[in-house]
């Protein structure tokens, strides 16, 4: 089974460090997608995927915040869409 996996990150490139290291070791096929850039939503809507890894920033409240709010965009969108 082919599972189309999506690693999403902000700008901090260490929060995926993990992620990328799991997928590796499975063998596992991922996109990433930083949700700070401008076409992170048109590049999610492009594919349909299974599975999102992401690990939010902890450096302070504000930038979790953000972050948790493009995550609720992202579900919006693929609601919108139709995407399960």
């Amino acid at each position: 089974m082919d599972v189309k996996v999506c690693i999403l990150h902000n700008d901090d490139l260490n929060s995926v460090v993990n992620w990328r290291a799991a997928c590796d070791n499975a063998e596992i096929a991922y996109d990433e997608v930083n949700l700070c850039w401008s076409d992170a939503i048109d590049k999610l809507k492009h594919k349909n995927y299974d599975l999102f890894l992401t690990w939010p920033p902890g450096i302070n409240e504000n930038e979790k915040k953000i972050y948790d709010e493009k995550l609720l965009t992202l579900q919006y969108v693929r609601d919108e869409l139709g995407v399960k």
